[in-house]
């Protein structure tokens, strides 16, 4: 059983808007596999689920993936009626209608499953649709575990919920997260022409909790005086200095821009240098590196101790 799903991750910078660091690519594409298997189980199909990358395409990084669900022999794809009928409405299949109809007939629930699998195979070729319904429906869920849509079965956006919770999506998202892309599409269609899931800047915060906050006591607009170490001087795509800081043991790189009328060239001497910086906070996101504009900035005297 198999189906296809399709990736596209559009770059940050408009000329070049497919080059995304191979690093936060293969944390989403690993990370993807892992959605996908949790989004099977939500649909409770049973079988071992694997992701392989078919193919890349030009322009906007274009990964084709297939989804194999690997079931163990005289093992039915579905342990219930009610997850059989729910699966056929999440993909959009009229034949629901009939299913529940066969099994209200019916007395003994486990020998009709075998005798409904038997004479109907289920469609799998349809369930990338279902997977990029639940992404884009997961969103409405980040808060409460009642379904926002009442076409939602209740345990499916709970599900979904707690799916959220448990950080489900933080991985996939990450290059959002990084600003090395500014829209993941998840499409069944490979030319991405119907309706499939988008996430981006406007919608990505509904994916991730208050725990996946960064740096949260930086406030936006707001000056604070820093101790860290510059660890790169970049002058690609505009000047910037990378500031490391470590905040309870965790180490941030954060991008910090020289005032008006000043580059990186002014500040080779601080470069893998202890300083003390003062810089205004600027943050489009609490889910995203603040940015910080120098104003001031010195060297930290070693102090020894020869006591």
């Amino acid at each position: 059983m198999k189906t296809e799903l399709f990736i596209k991750y559009t770059g940050s910078y408009t000329e070049n808007d497919s080059e995304i660091p191979l690093s936060d690519l293969g944390k989403s594409l690993v990370s993807f596999e892992k959605l996908v298997a949790d989004l099977i189980k939500i649909c409770r199909i049973n079988g071992e689920v694997v992701v392989t990358a078919t193919a890349t395409r030009e322009g906007s990084h274009i990964v084709d993936t297939i989804i194999h669900i690997n079931g163990a022999i005289g093992q039915l794809p579905f342990d219930s009626p009610e997850y059989l009928i729910q699966y056929l409405k999440l993909v959009g299949d009229d034949s629901w209608r009939k299913a529940a109809e066969y099994f209200n007939d019916l007395n003994n629930i486990r020998e009709g499953l075998n005798s409904y699998f038997s004479q109907r195979p289920v469609d799998f070729a349809l369930l990338s649709g279902a997977i990029a319904y639940l992404i884009t429906k997961a969103r409405e869920q980040k808060f409460k575990p009642v379904p926002e849509d009442t076409e939602l079965p209740k345990r499916i956006a709970k599900e979904l919920y707690g799916l959220i919770k448990r950080n489900g999506f933080k991985g996939f998202i990450s290059p959002i997260v990084n600003e090395t892309a500014g829209e993941i599409e998840i499409s069944p269609d490979k030319d991405f022409k119907h309706a499939g899931a988008r996430i981006n800047d406007s919608n990505f915060e509904d994916y991730l909790t208050e725990d996946n906050e960064i740096l949260p006591d930086f406030v936006n607009g707001v000056e604070v005086i820093l101790e860290g170490e510059i660890t790169s001087l970049k002058s690609t795509r505009g000047d910037s200095l990378t500031f490391q800081y470590i905040d309870s043991g965790t180490v941030y790189n954060l991008e910090l821009f020289p005032p008006n009328g000043k580059n990186t060239k002014h500040y080779v001497k601080y470069y893998k240098e202890k300083v003390r910086v003062t810089a205004t906070v600027e943050r489009v996101s609490m889910y995203k590196k603040p940015k910080l504009h120098l104003s001031n900035i010195e060297q930290i005297q070693a102090v020894f101790d020869f006591e």
